[in-house]
Formats: structure tokens, sequence, C-alpha cells
């Protein structure tokens, strides 16, 4: 039986740095909130199902800069908490499994604000790479679409907008804004940019990527799969109680 994890950071009661996780069956009822033992952590977690195991993605604790990882094995055995000891980062990092391969997404340590990525085939690391020509800031957001990798991350120096690179598995494209939603009313114009305060995050369902942000009234922007067929359009900004993806 299939079964969904939800895995967070115990920030919320007093960050204490640890690493919990809630499980369901259903979708519907959640278990009681397990710590996964021996785990220190910073920002949030990001988890994925690769070759039958569970891989959760963390910064250390402290805001130390290194990437760790935990393993769930057979759904109940946890591994030793693993340091990838060639990848330094600032934010908590995006996973994604992609061309069977786990790419890890994340803004570079220190002050450079650059997108870097390390891959992982189940035994061994490639070395971190850098993204070129995208300045970021917080955290990155990654997610697989129509055999593409769309990581979707704020612009740089915290400014608030919202920006993707996608990569077809050989290369990069131009990292691309989001645009603005231009609304004209009478002789006036005013433009209604999507604002961000911490790192967006992307997921796939049902032919429509959905992206979502930290923000003031609104907090999603949606494309949908026909217009993905020609490149990214932009359809309209919908708070989350009135979300809603046509073809």
């Amino acid at each position: 039986m299939a079964k969904l994890r939800v895995f967070l950071p115990a920030e919320g009661i007093g960050e204490n740095g640890q690493l919990w996780y809630s499980a369901s069956t259903d979708g519907t009822n959640f278990a009681t909130d397990q710590q996964v033992p021996a785990v220190g952590i910073t920002s949030d977690p990001s988890a994925v199902q690769f070759k039958n195991k569970i891989y959760v993605f963390h910064q250390g604790a402290g805001n130390n800069g290194e990437l760790w990882y935990d393993t769930l094995e057979g759904g109940s055995v946890w591994l030793r908490d693993q340091n990838v000891s060639q990848t330094r980062l600032s934010a908590g990092p995006s996973a994604v499994v992609y061309n069977d391969k786990v790419y890890v997404f994340h803004q570079s340590a220190g002050l450079t604000q650059e997108l870097w990525y390390s891959v992982f085939d189940g035994e061994n690391w490639s070395d971190d790479t850098k993204v070129e020509g995208v300045g970021m800031s917080s955290s990155p957001s990654a997610v697989v679409y129509n055999g593409r990798l769309f990581v979707f991350h704020q612009g740089a120096g915290n400014n608030g907008e919202v920006w993707y690179s996608v990569f077809d598995g050989t290369k990069w494209g131009t990292d691309t804004k989001v645009p603005a939603t231009a609304m004209s009313s009478g002789p006036s114009a005013v433009v209604d940019k999507t604002w961000l305060s911490f790192g967006p995050s992307a997921v796939v369902f049902k032919g429509c990527i959905y992206v979502f942000h930290h923000g003031g009234a609104r907090d999603a922007r949606i494309f949908s799969e026909s217009s993905m067929r020609n490149g990214p359009q932009l359809k309209a900004e919908h708070a989350p109680s009135s979300i809603g993806c046509s073809t």
C-alpha cells in the first residue's frame, strides 16, 4: 500500500533543529508525528522517492552550509545521516528525480546568490555545478514537466520576482522572469507583480505546473498544459482558495 509522508523541520516548536515526519496511507488520516533520529537541520527539507527508498535532503544544523541527507529503507529503517562533502549551500535544498537520477538544487554558500546543483545516481555524487546566468535568493523549487526540468526561484537581492530556468537533459535555457500582470482602469495602469518573501515551491498536478509562494493576497501562479507546449505562458494568478487549471 502506498504511503504519503510529510517531512518538516521542528522550528515551529522551539527551533530545535530536529527533523520530523507524519505518514498517511489514505491521504486523509495521518499517524502521530515522528522524529527522524540523530538529525540536525536548518530551513526546510526536501524529500524524494528514488529506487524504492525515500531520501530527505536538508541543510545541516546551525546554518552550517552543509548538505546532508537521510535515507528510509523498507518504510521503517532510517540509515545514518550522510554529508555531501563537495556541496555548500545557504538555504534549504530542492530535490527532484530526473532521468533516473536525483538532482539537488540549492542557493550557493555565502553572498554570491547563485543557483547550483549536485546529481546522485544512488551510489555516487557528481561535482557541484553552477547554472550560469542565474541570480537568486532563498531556496529554489524544482519540478519535472513534459520531459524537462524546471527550477523556480526568487530573483537576486530578495527582489520579490519569480524566475525560472529550464533543463532539457543536455543544456540549460535562459533564466526567465515570470512577467508582471498589467491591469488598466481608465487612463492609468498599474503593474500587479508576484511578490515573494521566501523561496517558492512547484509541483505538477493534472497537466499543470503550480508555483506556490509566500506572499500577500495572492499565493499561487499557474501554468496550464496547453500553454506550456510552446513555452510557458502565464495564466491568471489565484489565491489558494480559488486555484484552478484548465487547458
